[in-house]
């Protein structure tokens, strides 16, 4: 709770509009206030996969951070062996821009990845 009395920490939490039953969260994971920039990162339940939530809770969180924070650029990114994420990105308006080579090493397979970002202006 301490984290939301600084200006600049954004954390959701995505609930079912139905019953609010949590079912993941949205967060801004860096922020320049120089560069006004942002990078947003997420983590869903698996059952709630590929269901359309993601897309739009990042809609949302993009539309807020450029219309209400005023950022100039929206960043996220992924490994590169978890494409659905990359669609989520895509979907939410969001267009590629590069891919870092080798860049992780998946906690999973314990072999490298690159990271591929995505990002969004003004």
């Amino acid at each position: 709770m301490e984290s939301y009395k600084k200006e600049f920490f954004f954390d959701w939490v995505v609930v079912l509009k139905e019953n609010n039953d949590p079912i993941g969260e949205i967060s801004c994971v860096k922020f320049s206030e120089g560069h006004r920039l942002c990078e947003i990162g997420y983590c869903y339940g698996s059952k709630f996969w590929k269901q359309g939530y993601g897309t739009e809770a990042l809609k949302a969180v993009i539309g807020y951070m450029l219309n209400n924070v005023q950022v100039d650029i929206v960043i996220a990114c992924h490994i590169e062996s978890n494409a659905t994420s990359g669609n989520i990105m895509k979907k939410a308006g969001m267009k590629f821009d590069a891919v870092l080579s080798n860049y992780f090493v998946n906690k999973e397979t314990e072999k490298r990845e690159g990271q591929v970002f995505y990002s969004i202006m003004r």
